[in-house]
Parts: C-alpha cells; sequence; structure tokens
C-alpha cells in the first residue's frame, strides 16, 4: 500500500508513504535499493494522481521532438498522449498478464534526490518507507501503463479495446471475459525503488534499456518457437520438411559462420514469413476445418524439396563447402533470396486454392522452379538466373555504386522490403507464373482436377501450442 501524509513543522511537507517495503541492498556508490509490493489498484491510483510520474528528460522522452528544453523539465503522467510511449505496446503487455502468459513481476521507481529535501526514511518494524521527494519511473514505463489499463478496463469494461497479442486479435470480448477473474486489489507488483539524483537516473534508464545485451534473435526464437503466427509456421516447418529440419537450419545465431554447413537461419525464416502474417492467421482459425493450414506447410516444403532437386546446395546434408561456393557463385541459398522464395511459395499455393486445384497434380509450380533454378539468354550470353553475375539483378536487389571520381565498383547488395519485392516480381517473370497468379490462366494439372482436401487431421504448430497450453 501507498498513501500520501503531511508532516507539519515550519512549512507543510508532502510525503508518500509506501507499505511493505520488506527490504533493501546496499549498492557502492549508489546508496539503497529498495523492493516494495504494491497492489495494480494502488498502482493505477498513484499514476492516475500523478504522484508516480514520468521525465521527458531523462527517459524516453516526446513521440515528436520540442524545440522548447523547457518542456523536458516538467514531470507528467504516464497517461500524457505527447509521451513516447506506445499505448498498443501497453495494452499488449496487459493482455498477456490476463493470459498468465507474462514473466516479469517487477517496476521501477526513483526516489530523486532533491536540494532541500530528506532521504528516503525506512521504518523495519513497520516495512514502512517515507519518501519526501518527487517519485519518478526510470525505466519500465510500459509495464506501468499496462497496469494502468488493466485497472481501468477492471472498473470500465465497455472501454476495453481489440488488443493485438503476438501478431494475433485477441477479442474485447474475450479480454472482459478473463477481466471476470481478474482483481486488481490482490494483484500486485514488485516494485524496485532507488535513491539517486536526476542526473543518475538518465544514467539508470541507460543501463536499463541499451548496456544490457540482447540475445541474437535467433535464440528467442529456438526457445520460444510458438510465440507468433510467423514463429509457429517456421516451427512446423522444421518438423515436417527435411530441407529446413533442425540440423539444416542455424537456431542459435542470425549469420551462417564461415565454416558452417547450415543452409539459413531460424531468424532469415522468420522474418521471410513475417511479410504475410495475417494469411498465417487465417489458415490457423481455419486449420480444423479445412486442413489449409497443414497442406500449405506440405506444400512449401514440396516445393524446396523441388528447388533441392535442382540445386545441391539446398539439398539435405549438403557440405559446408557446396554452401559456401554457392553463396560465392549466386544467389541461391543467400538469405534476401529466402523472401522472395517463400511469398513466391504462398502466392502459388493461393492461387492453388483459388481454382480448387490440387497442387500436388499441378505443374505450374514445378515448371516454375526449374526455370528459377535455371539459366537465361541475356544479350547473347547465357547466364544461370541465381548467378551473381546476371545483369538482370542490377536494380532489382544489386545497387550501382561510383567512386568520387565516377568510376564504376562492384554493386552492393540490398536487403530492404523494397528490393525483396523486386526480386520476388523477377521470380515470378523467370517461372512464367505471372499470368496464373494474376488468375488470367488457370492452373495445368497432370490429372483431373482435384479439391483441397477438407476436414484434415491437424498437425499444426498452432494447434499443438494450444493442447499445450490447456
Amino acid at each position: 500500500m501507498v498513501k500520501q501524509a503531511k508532516q507539519s513543522k515550519s512549512n507543510v511537507v508532502s510525503a508518500t508513504v509506501v507499505h511493505d517495503v520488506y527490504d533493501y541492498v546496499d549498492r557502492p556508490g549508489i546508496g539503497r535499493i529498495y523492493r516494495a509490493k504494491v497492489s495494480v489498484r494502488t498502482l493505477a491510483t498513484l499514476l492516475r494522481k500523478a504522484v508516480v510520474r514520468y521525465s521527458p528528460k531523462y527517459q524516453r522522452g516526446f513521440k515528436k521532438v520540442e524545440d522548447e528544453p523547457l518542456a523536458y523539465e516538467v514531470m507528467l503522467p504516464i497517461t500524457d498522449p505527447r509521451l513516447q510511449i506506445n499505448v498498443k505496446r501497453a495494452e499488449e503487455i496487459a493482455v498477456k498478464y490476463l493470459q498468465e502468459d507474462l514473466f516479469s513481476d517487477s517496476i521501477v521507481w526513483n526516489a530523486r534526490i532533491e536540494d532541500g529535501f530528506s532521504e528516503p526514511e525506512w521504518d523495519n518494524e513497520t516495512k514502512e518507507l517515507r519518501i519526501h521527494t518527487s517519485i519518478t519511473i526510470p525505466d519500465s514505463a510500459h509495464r506501468h501503463l499496462a497496469y494502468y489499463l488493466l485497472d481501468t478496463w477492471a472498473n470500465n469494461p465497455v472501454s476495453v479495446p481489440d488488443v493485438t497479442v503476438n501478431d494475433r486479435i485477441v477479442a474485447a470480448d474475450e479480454i472482459r471475459k478473463r477481466l471476470k477473474g481478474f482483481d486488481p486489489d490482490s494483484a500486485s507488483v514488485f516494485v524496485h525503488i532507488y535513491h539517486v539524483t536526476a542526473k543518475w537516473e538518465g544514467w539508470l534508464y541507460d543501463q536499463l534499456n541499451f548496456d544490457q545485451k540482447a540475445p541474437q534473435r535467433a535464440v528467442g526464437i529456438a526457445l520460444n518457437p510458438t510465440k507468433t503466427p510467423a514463429r509457429r509456421f517456421v516451427d512446423t516447418l522444421m518438423r515436417s520438411s527435411p530441407v529446413f529440419s533442425d540440423t539444416e537450419v542455424e537456431t542459435r545465431a542470425n549469420n551462417i559462420g564461415t565454416d558452417s554447413r547450415k543452409l539459413t537461419t531460424n531468424s532469415t525464416l522468420v522474418g521471410a514469413v513475417e511479410s504475410f502474417k495475417p494469411f498465417l492467421v487465417q489458415l490457423e482459425d481455419e486449420e480444423e476445418k479445412t486442413g489449409a493450414y497443414t497442406d500449405f506447410v506440405e506444400f512449401v516444403g514440396a516445393l524446396f524439396e523441388e528447388y533441392s532437386a535442382h540445386v545441391p546446395a539446398v539439398q539435405p546434408n549438403a557440405t559446408a563447402q557446396t554452401r559456401n561456393e554457392s553463396r560465392k557463385n549466386s544467389f541461391e541459398i543467400s538469405n534476401i533470396m529466402f523472401h522472395p522464395l517463400l511469398r513466391l511459395a504462398k502466392e502459388l499455393w493461393g492461387a492453388y486454392r483459388r481454382d480448387q486445384v490440387d497442387w500436388r497434380i499441378a505443374t505450374e509450380w514445378k515448371d516454375g522452379v526449374a526455370r528459377i533454378a535455371g539459366a537465361k539468354t541475356i544479350n547473347g550470353q547465357v547466364y544461370k538466373v541465381m548467378s551473381r553475375e546476371n545483369p538482370e539483378w542490377i536494380g532489382k536487389i544489386l545497387i550501382e555504386q561510383y567512386d568520387s571520381n565516377g568510376k564504376k565498383l562492384a554493386p552492393s547488395l540490398s536487403n530492404t522490403r523494397q528490393t525483396r519485392q523486386a526480386a520476388l516480381d523477377y521470380l515470378v517473370d523467370i517461372a512464367g507464373i505471372r499470368s496464373f497468379l494474376s488468375g488470367k490462366s488457370k492452373a495445368k494439372a497432370h490429372a483431373k482436377k482435384s479439391p483441397i482436401r477438407r476436414g484434415r487431421k491437424s498437425v499444426s504448430a498452432h494447434a499443438g501450442a494450444k493442447r499445450a497450453r490447456a
């Protein structure tokens, strides 16, 4: 519990009394850092009354940079819309709490050192900490706002919005159902309370946010493979396709080492399929009824197996030498190429579904893969399509460079959203499937057309994750 108290001597001095301050640690050169337990209701009340405030100067600042320096000196309520705090992110944290999926249990305050005011007074018997100075938020601003929102939603369920959590929309009605089991008075968080100057408060923010080395993205994906639709898809693909098995995909680093024989990284694959997250969510939602998710995973695996039949470097168990040679001379297995290839697979599968043709008996995708892995005559000279020497990659993923004297240098590889789109457009033309993808021509099949199977048993990672949660 936290409450405001007043002492009367020669002046009236307002103090904040924090109850349930169980202990502290003494840090050399920094002083005491106290730890308290505060209910969500109490925390929200303190934020609502601006007892605990945000300092733009020593934390994230404003969304729009202020020209007036004095604007940064004023401490503000955390709900001020000008602050550089992402409400959507705070909403996601709040819903994760309700979903019992939020591991973080603490927030951070600073009982700021201010001239003319006493330092905090802690009573070991009552476990009370009396603070005579401003209380600021040097870190965990989004968690503060998340708990504020939880209390606000509990008081006014009508205010609950739809919230995107891990790239999936959680409907307001579902959130309201979860709120019925939430009590802001009994729900608590730990609060670490520092007592440092405003300047050191800025140092604290810097250290908590920038000095701590974040793990490589690949490690996070490997440790929590079912967190997002993109991660779930890659996890399912790796468990079903020999091309992308865990012996072929690097899961502990974002890049392939020079002596590694790995094909690509899980980070690259997740980044590639993130470009069609809504599509994956749609397939997950209908998987139990139609089996479309599983069918799409199988198609992607089949497409890359077909690709491996033309490209030795893609084949399971290919040597490090084979793959390194491929990266040196071509774009066959370069990181950037997995983006357009996976999107190409998505577009092809979608076209087959549109035409109600089973891709297993269709010809476009296999013919297209063969053309992409094949050669093309350009200005009388034959080039492998994927060769780094292919001049048609210039202006797409290769950008021409010149020195200060206007001399042409070797082109540089550009891996951006625009260049990945340019690569996809090029592969569609090379594969000769633009008319098919647009619906102007129909799918060709080896045998009689058959609709995509319905009501298949799901083996998706999404379904498996839900069973595991249950």
